[in-house]
């Protein structure tokens, strides 16, 4: 991603679109830059939420880190998972603070630095993170372990949200062409170093905004995906 500060104007930006993708001249520029922006905004919100499965995986960590004799806590590791928490996380969390059950706050990142408070903040995540538990075979034959069970979202989502963030953002693209152009952009890209017109303007904007994932990869996955869709309605009993 471009640091802001190297960042072109929007309008400017869609000039240099229009020539990478090599759209008409006649292509309203700030029609075009206002298209590319709201397609942005909207990527950015969906990638931003954390997926049902990194919730999971942040609450799993966080219990994992805290639910550990005394001697063993990493408490700087906690500190920064309770920094970096996703909102998404941190929402769900706070959800059941306000619960009789619970009724707990979230410790802040300095509570796993004053050993006065870090160990009770270590077990006010434990309860945070977890509902009740179930007695466990122990590594040791003979012994038995309380192993908590995880607070989290029912639904643990098979992709990435991110991945669904960034296939959005391509349809919007498709969109973006087809006003630009009037015609409908190309359903394959080449994987290779020869992309057509559609596939280096997704390029150009996956760069702008830190997308790591390659255009012509997501074009062809879309095209599968609909081709799929295509075969799996002619091959459904029509009722």
């Amino acid at each position: 991603m471009r640091p802001k500060k190297d960042r072109p104007a929007p309008e400017q930006r869609a000039r240099e679109l229009i020539a990478i993708a090599k759209l008409p001249a006649t292509a309203d520029i700030l029609r075009l830059a206002k298209l590319i922006k709201d397609a942005a905004l909207v990527y950015d919100r969906d990638a931003s939420a954390a997926s049902d499965n990194e919730v999971h995986n942040e609450i799993a960590a966080l219990l994992g880190a805290a639910d550990r004799p005394a001697g063993y806590r990493n408490y700087k590791d906690l500190a920064k998972r309770i920094t970096g928490m996703s909102p998404r996380t941190r929402d769900f969390l706070s959800k059941r603070t306000g619960r009789r059950t619970v009724a707990l706050q979230i410790p802040d990142a300095d509570a796993f630095g004053d050993p006065a408070r870090r160990d009770e903040a270590c077990e006010t995540i434990r309860r945070l993170c977890s509902r009740g538990g179930k007695w466990v075979e122990g590594r040791r034959p003979g012994t038995v372990k309380w192993k908590p069970v995880l607070h989290v979202p029912m639904k643990i989502e098979k992709h990435p949200t991110r991945r669904d963030a960034e296939r959005n953002f391509v349809r919007a693209l498709q969109l973006i062409y087809l006003e630009m152009t009037g015609r409908a952009p190309a359903r394959t890209a080449d994987p290779g170093e020869l992309p057509g017109p559609f596939a280096r303007l997704v390029q150009a904007c996956f760069d702008d905004l830190g997308i790591r994932a390659k255009a012509a990869k997501l074009i062809n996955d879309l095209e599968r995906r609909r081709q799929k869709a295509i075969a799996e309605r002619k091959s459904s009993p029509k009722g």
